[in-house]
């Protein structure tokens, strides 16, 4: 049992002068945050990807034993860094968000406090040549400063890292290469410095892994790989929302949704005529193959833009809404398919 309290403050700007040019070079907030409270739970795996959850939080307990044990980082490497990719809209963030604070509270008596710098990537890119290296530079700079305190944890969010890690082959080929190769040179060169500070965390994203330089995902302690939801997932997802929905009062109570291990050894037809909302929903789900967990938690929003429903809704007018929401999302499908075959 881990007792802590959240802190309420809100984000801060981190804000530097570049030459008369202001710059927010990050967003820096402290943890546990009540804005990232939910986030953790919000991810839903099934049972055979909820590995992905512990293998995270397994990175973080190993690093801390072999930082504690002061094991040579240049005899057993570990950089301390992990990369989640995956196509658009499948929690890689709101992972990050939740692993951060799972891990404040988990650690909190070896460290007083944590802090999550999310890098602000637009900002490093200076309308100035070869200023955006030396922007790179700034910002671990600030970093250092922040992890002076060895009694803070300190993760580094990289969103989109392919926009800073870009492939430097390919980057020959633009308008302005010296200074793309400029920048992945010095992130590369601080990630190596910042390996020797124990209580630092480099947290990344990405959608485009075949753009990011093989330097920087030769450095990564654990590639993840963050996929839609299965159907177990799906299904878990959205009853997770109609739950919400029924204790904010949008939707009448139901007392006989599963959840789907109970019901994954029925039959069709057990389930069917013994939990007949159980096997509407679960035919909901099947109609979701295919769309992210993004756009999964907004369906229940979308049944009701889309359809006329008194409150406290019926569950059989929710699912009939749903069922329609879930029918407009086939372009958002037809997109994701197409992208993939291009790719």
């Amino acid at each position: 049992i881990h007792c802590y309290t959240l802190h309420r403050e809100e984000s801060a700007e981190d804000i530097i002068d570049n030459d008369g040019e202001i710059l927010s070079i990050s967003t820096q907030t402290i943890l546990p945050s009540i804005k990232f409270i939910n986030d953790w739970d919000s991810i839903i795996f099934d049972q055979n990807e909820e590995n992905i959850k512990t293998t995270l939080l397994k990175f973080m307990e190993t690093s801390v034993l072999f930082a504690e044990n002061q094991v040579c980082p240049e005899i057993v490497t570990s950089n301390r860094i992990l990369l989640l990719y995956g196509p658009p809209g499948t929690g890689k963030t709101t992972i990050c968000h939740g692993l951060a604070q799972k891990l404040s509270i988990l650690y909190s008596k070896r460290f007083s406090y944590g802090i999550i710098l999310e890098v602000n990537t637009h900002s490093l890119f200076s309308k100035w040549f070869a200023e955006s290296g030396k922007m790179v530079k700034k910002l671990f700079s600030r970093l250092h400063e922040i992890a002076d305190d060895s009694s803070a944890l300190v993760f580094v969010l990289i969103d989109e890292v392919e926009s800073l890690a870009t492939a430097r082959q390919s980057s020959m080929n633009g308008s302005d290469p010296s200074d793309a190769i400029r920048v992945v040179n010095a992130l590369l060169t601080q990630l190596d410095q910042l390996r020797k500070r124990s209580n630092v965390v480099v947290m990344a994203t990405s959608n485009l892994t075949e753009c990011i330089d093989f330097a920087f995902l030769s450095r990564a302690d654990i590639k993840q790989y963050i996929g839609p939801p299965s159907k177990p997932a799906r299904y878990m997802i959205l009853k997770s929302c109609i739950d919400e929905l029924v204790g904010k009062q949008i939707i009448e109570p139901i007392y006989e949704l599963l959840d789907y291990e109970h019901m994954s050894a029925m039959s069709d037809n057990l389930l069917q005529t013994t939990f007949p909302k159980t096997w509407q929903l679960l035919n909901s789900c099947i109609l979701c193959d295919g769309l992210c967990g993004r756009i999964l938690r907004r369906l229940p929003f979308l049944a009701f833009v889309y359809r006329k429903l008194s409150i406290p809704a019926s569950f059989d007018d929710f699912i009939d809404a749903l069922n329609y929401a879930i029918s407009k999302q086939e372009i958002t499908k037809y997109i994701d398919q197409k992208s993939s075959s291009e790719e």
